[in-house]
């Protein structure tokens, strides 16, 4: 009875920690996945994969693998059509805030959707044929690598 009993309680410990759909728990954090959390700035973000790398920050080269779109689906931009990830070292602010604060959440290998909103993204700015001034930003992420920074 005792070696059923262990048997039993080690299959249900093996059932929640290999299952991923609701949850995943890698070294120093637990993340929820299909839940929505928001930054005090108003960045809404999405996992919807959880990877095992290192967690980039500020001053890190990192390469991600994005599609842009606006909120109503229609895509402005795709770097998996292109072929080629973008790069950028985060915390330049040589992208919009909504990617230097977004990306720096993440850990190689995951995957997120973030809805930025205007004042993360382009504000009163309009990028002609492709995105309308003060609109929310939605991007399927995938953060690929990272290099450290100083």
């Amino acid at each position: 009875m005792k070696r059923l009993s262990l048997l039993a309680a080690y299959c249900l410990l093996l059932t929640f920690f290999s299952c991923k759909t609701q949850e995943e728990i890698t070294p120093n954090r637990t993340v929820k996945l299909n839940k929505t959390y928001t930054t005090e700035s108003g960045l809404q973000y999405v996992f919807t994969e959880v990877g095992e790398g290192a967690r980039a920050k500020s001053g890190d080269k990192v390469s991600v693998h994005y599609i842009g779109k606006l909120t109503e689906g229609k895509e402005f931009d795709n770097s998996y059509k292109r072929g080629t990830p973008f790069s950028f070292t985060i915390g330049e602010g040589k992208v919009i805030k909504g990617w230097d604060e977004g990306i720096a959440l993440l850990n190689v290998g995951d995957k997120a959707v973030f809805t930025i909103p205007s004042q993360l993204g382009y504000g009163p700015m309009e990028i002609p044929g492709l995105i309308p001034a003060n609109s929310t930003l939605v991007f399927e992420v995938e953060l690929l690598f990272i290099e450290a920074g100083n």
